[in-house]
């Protein structure tokens, strides 16, 4: 717990990825009722191709804005140690 207080390292890149898991499982959820929802309304063929296109989607979206909030991160992080290097080489 004192690990969290004093700020040393990031915590996001953990965040993340349980974040990234949760989204993943709500995806699988909304197009499980998607599909259950409008199996009678539009046809089986047809909800089932919507509700499959919808979760391919989905979840590469979700991949892609995961992946583009761990790069901003990781430039953080590489800009704070460039930053460092550079004090160290000052003194």
């Amino acid at each position: 717990m004192k690990f969290y207080f004093k700020l040393q390292e990031l915590i996001s890149d953990r965040i993340i990825e349980k974040l990234y898991t949760l989204g993943i499982i709500i995806i699988w959820i909304t197009c499980i009722i998607f599909y259950l929802t409008n199996y009678y309304i539009t046809g089986r063929i047809a909800t089932l191709i919507y509700a499959i296109a919808a979760l391919i989607i989905g979840i590469i979206i979700w991949r892609l804005s995961c992946e583009l909030y761990l790069v901003i991160f990781k430039i953080n992080n590489s800009l704070l140690e460039i930053l460092k290097e550079l004090r160290r080489i000052e003194k």
